[in-house]
């Protein structure tokens, strides 16, 4: 940084500190009033505890500011992103330095005690494990660090330091003064948004100004930033509005108290930094790449994060004025909820409203990433934008109407939350397809590159975990505390939601089949994952049902006026659990129903048998390529067949893209047989790295994608034909072109005649050239324009799925058996 930088950097400071300063002389945040007899922190606590704040805000904000630079808006491969890396690691040491020292003037003013009497008492410092207000300053500490491993380990993807940097600025914000507001989980779910809205509006402008101002990718990172800060603005603005709400009991307090005038100041300050951002948006944001222009935005830039310290040193004076007195916004005393909850009624569930600025905002993000991919593929399905939609609307009703409020009280409004978190808006979501549209609306060109390929997963999506993901969510939230821990506090009960709707996105996604998988799943684990699910619920409405009390204690004490017998309640849950989970599994079972009834459908047609005596359908063993990778493929069969006529077009539903390695008849016996030897060799087998290498449509009329051939595929295809080929049963009756074998090895070359005989299958050796078929034009000599494609170099990837399908018309693979992961260390290519 050059020195006319650092200069301004101190002079912004500077102005935070003045303005910290003069809030706390006007607002009565300085200081104690001291009491004969008892003692008192002293100044240095007094004034040290509210800078330390300070510079943990700064710090956290420069932090997630500069993270959300080199992971968002910075382009692949600028060297400013490698800077701000290097920076955010410096940010969160300020950051953990500014929580040690929060934590020591915390715990001075709360015993209280003057700081350099705790420091010479160090086994007082113990003391501050036990305060919620300490401990969540070792949390932020814990977080720090975890953000500096992050941008160590990179397997990890590029937004996860700043996921966790993120949450470091939540648990201060849980226990801080919005925890002491009437309506205790508003406070803090509005506090949690306006932090997150803040950081990334203030962290992030500051990280432009600082790391891009003289950089050519400014172009690129300004527009971007202005969108991402208008969300931001509007999230602080709705916050802050509900903050207030909170905290004030009538709208004369905004003028009337010290307090009220300070959140004026706070208005005005988000007045002025609207004016800024509207002449961002007029002057800078189109024209950057101009010199004056640039000299603008540095200049405006400069003025707008001035503005944003001095408001953030206005913020932390706020925190340390005391409300007006009697001052409860609007909320009302509850035993044990902390939140306002009036009488119940049937219609209350629908009449009810609680606006959860956080959980609002949480939707609102996805909601808008998916229209922002609409604007980038045209032609997209209007029901798969109406189920996205639906998801998000119905698990908002859940959320923020009756049910919302009432699902902390009442074992029935719980168990209706949870089926609408659960199922409905999860099978809903996954309709939607945002994966498929993200694949498509990016790509190797595009800013980020493929998204598509970055999806995480592979671990998350092993049969047997997803299987036992539902049945063992309802065992521990039902079988253990779980259940009253989780209704007895707003974060607890943000997170059992949390975990409920990622068990119910991962079995949407896997039962669904509509978007890109890590791994293929064959409709049998398909439906057994269904019937696994929908068992678990039955069993858990029947327990609730006949079953003893659950989580009696707690529904005792919060349920409000209204409600029945707290035992004929949990009956009532018992039969939504019985029902309504049945109810929203019936479209993917009818889904599946289908897919199977076409499939063998397919067959009859296109099945290929070993002789007309024997009725034995021809298997495949491939290997299957991973999403992005499929889906390019996917792409690519689409786009033929809109230049010209085809037999076929690949889907990811069916007619899975693959790379043939063996083809053979089975018995039903053989079959059993060959999976098992399939599983043993994926267990000893690495996965292999191929390279793509040429288009090319044959005589036949075969559009293929041909690979490099390397010595770990060859020896690949080996292992498999030595492994099944005894297995095997005759010879298949036609090829994938439609010639029959019998006839065809007549006249067939010396060395493809001498692999039918000995295996089978003639593609084998000299002969095997690993390769995609995309489609099968209908006039086979009708020159296809290559051109059409894209380089083949979109196919090179590592391929670590073996799978064993059957075989259908033209050498397609309609339906998965079972596949096998290879060791995910991939083989080196050698020719």
């Amino acid at each position: 940084m050059r020195a006319s930088a650092r200069t301004y950097a101190v002079f912004a400071v500077g102005v935070g500190v003045l303005v910290l300063v003069a809030v706390l002389r006007s607002g009565g945040g300085a200081g104690t009033v001291e009491v004969f007899g008892l003692p008192t922190a002293g100044p240095v606590t007094d004034w040290g505890l509210p800078l330390a704040r300070l510079a943990l805000d700064l710090c956290a904000v420069a932090c997630v500011g500069t993270l959300l630079a080199a992971s968002v808006l910075a382009p692949a491969g600028s060297p400013e992103s490698a800077r701000c890396l290097r920076a955010a690691g410096w940010w969160a040491l300020g950051w953990a330095v500014a929580a040690l020292a929060g934590y020591v003037f915390t715990l001075s003013s709360f015993i209280p005690m003057p700081v350099q009497n705790l420091l010479a008492e160090p086994g007082m410092l113990d003391f501050g494990t036990s305060l919620p207000q300490t401990q969540a300053l070792l949390v932020v500490l814990v977080t720090t660090f975890a953000v500096a491993v992050a941008m160590l380990v990179r397997r990890l993807p590029a937004w996860a330091p700043l996921a966790v940097a993120a949450f470091g600025l939540l648990p201060p914000a849980y226990v801080g003064h919005a925890a002491s507001a009437a309506d205790h989980d508003l406070a803090v779910s509005a506090l949690m948004a306006h932090l997150l809205g803040v950081s990334v509006w203030v962290g992030g402008l500051a990280a432009v100004l600082l790391h891009f101002r003289r950089s050519a990718d400014l172009r690129v990172v300004l527009p971007r930033f202005s969108t991402i800060a208008l969300c931001c603005f509007a999230a602080v603005a709705l916050s802050g509005a509900v903050s207030a709400w909170v905290r004030l009991d009538a709208l004369s307090d905004l003028w009337l108290s010290r307090y009220g005038l300070l959140l004026l100041a706070k208005v005005a300050a988000l007045g002025v930094l609207a004016w800024f951002g509207r002449r961002h948006r007029l002057r800078t944001v189109a024209g950057v790449a101009d010199r004056g222009v640039r000299r603008t935005f540095v200049r405006l830039a400069a003025g707008e994060v001035t503005v944003m310290v001095a408001a953030t040193g206005l913020a932390v004076g706020l925190s340390r004025t005391p409300p007006p007195p009697g001052a409860g916004g609007g909320g009302h005393d509850h035993p044990v909820l902390e939140y306002a909850l009036a009488p119940f009624s049937p219609g209350a569930l629908l009449s009810e409203v609680r606006l959860d600025p956080l959980v609002l905002l949480l939707l609102a993000l996805p909601a808008a990433g998916y229209l922002a991919g609409l604007r980038r593929v045209p032609g997209w399905p209007v029901l798969r934008t109406l189920s996205w939609h639906a998801g998000l609307a119905v698990a908002a009703v859940a959320l923020f109407g009756g049910v919302g409020g009432y699902a902390r009280a009442m074992s029935s409004a719980q168990a209706v939350q949870h089926v609408v978190l659960a199922v409905v808006a999860p099978l809903l979501l996954c309709a939607g397809a945002p994966l498929t549209l993200a694949a498509r609306a990016t790509g190797p060109g595009s800013q980020y590159g493929p998204l598509a390929d970055r999806v995480p997963g592979r671990r998350l999506t092993r049969p047997a975990l997803v299987t036992a993901a539902v049945p063992v969510l309802l065992l521990l939230l039902y079988g253990t505390p779980w259940l009253p821990w989780s209704l007895a506090g707003y974060a607890p009960h943000l997170v059992t939601m949390a975990v409920s709707a990622g068990a119910g996105l991962l079995v949407s996604w896997v039962v669904l089949d509509l978007d890109p998988l890590p791994r293929p799943f064959p409709w049998a684990a398909r439906v057994r994952l269904l019937a696994v699910a929908a068992v678990a619920y039955l069993g858990l409405g029947t327990y609730l049902l006949v079953g003893p009390a659950v989580a009696a204690e707690w529904f005792a004490l919060a349920a409000p006026p209204g409600v029945p017998d707290p035992l004929a309640d949990q009956r009532a849950a018992g039969a939504v659990f019985l029902l309504a989970p049945l109810a929203a599994y019936a479209f993917p079972a009818v889904r599946l129903a289908l897919r199977r009834q076409a499939a063998r459908a397919r067959r009859p047609r296109s099945a290929l048998h070993s002789s007309p005596m024997d009725d034995l359908p021809v298997y495949d063993v491939v290997l299957l390529p991973p999403p992005d990778v499929n889906a390019e493929a996917v792409r690519l069969s689409r786009r033929c067949a809109e230049a010209t006529a085809t037999e076929f077009v690949l889907r990811e539903d069916g007619l899975y893209p693959h790379i043939s390695l063996y083809m053979a008849n089975f018995t039903p016996d053989q079959l059993e047989k060959a999976v098992a030897l399939l599983r043993d060799l994926s267990s000893r087998t690495s996965a292999t790295l191929l390279e793509g290498e040429s288009f090319a449509a044959n005589e036949h009329g075969m559009v293929e994608l041909f690979f490099r051939k390397t010595d770990a595929i060859t020896r690949l295809q080996e292992d498999v034909v030595a492994a099944l080929n005894p297995l095997r049963t005759g010879l298949r009756h036609r090829d994938p072109v439609g010639r029959v074998l019998a006839d065809h090895r007549l006249t067939a070359p010396p060395t493809a005649r001498a692999n039918l005989d000995l295996y089978g299958y003639d593609e084998i050796g000299d002969l095997f050239r690993p390769h995609i078929t995309l489609t099968r034009l209908q006039q086979r000599d009708h020159p296809l324009d290559l051109g059409l494609l894209a380089a083949p170099s979109a196919f090179t990837a590592t391929y670590q799925a073996l799978a064993l399908c059957v075989m259908g018309e033209h050498g397609t693979c309609t339906e998965i058996v079972e596949t096998f992961t290879l060791d995910t260390a991939p083989v080196t290519p050698t020719a």
